[in-house]
């Protein structure tokens, strides 16, 4: 993404639009993150969240069949997918499944859908570890970062993530959203099961 300013054409522009879109969720989740960690834990607030935005994407993905690429988005178009990035913050929110919502709404296709967020989701999670790594290391000194279960879980987090990230691509060139959307729904009707 670096490099892609650097150059022009298409890489320039992809980089740009990432950087649209991931400066809402800086600013918003900068000032609303102790708010987030604290006020939006309620297992009952997880469930309505997972099924209400599992039927969304069912919907959106079934209504919206215009399949663009990434380069006729515009950048009013990456901010508003940066913008629903922001509902994230609330837990049950999946943030990929929020953003290939919104992407499908703007009329990009499954891939390409899929493909934005997933580069979207580059910059937002490494600064948010880069944040709570700054916030670990004024509590606790640089031991704390540097143990070897913090090490292990990143690690591990990362080649789930890949392993994550390719079945996702893979599945989308030949399939809906419908499997996502159900997973969320059992997902959230099961919580409320269990914690109601």
């Amino acid at each position: 993404m670096f490099i892609g300013l650097f150059r022009k054409g298409p890489a320039r522009d992809l980089t740009v639009k990432l950087m649209i879109g991931v400066s809402p969720i800086i600013i918003v989740g900068y000032f609303l993150h102790d708010i987030v960690e604290t006020l939006f834990r309620s297992p009952v607030l997880i469930a309505f969240t997972s099924i209400f935005y599992g039927i969304l994407l069912w919907w959106v993905d079934k209504v919206c069949q215009k399949n663009r690429d990434i380069a006729g988005l515009s950048y009013k178009g990456a901010f508003i997918i940066g913008c629903a990035q922001i509902l994230a913050l609330v837990p049950g929110t999946s943030r990929s499944g929020i953003t290939m919502t919104c992407a499908r709404f703007l009329r990009l296709s499954r891939t390409e859908s899929a493909r934005f967020s997933m580069l979207l989701s580059i910059p937002t999670i490494a600064l948010g570890a880069l944040y709570q790594a700054y916030v670990s290391y004024r509590a606790e000194g640089l031991s704390q970062i540097m143990s070897p279960d913090i090490l292990w879980g990143v690690g591990l987090s990362g080649l789930f993530g890949l392993l994550a990230v390719w079945f996702l691509m893979s599945w989308v060139k030949k399939a809906s959203f419908a499997i996502f959307a159900v997973y969320r729904v059992v997902l959230g009707i099961f919580l409320l099961i269990w914690f109601l």
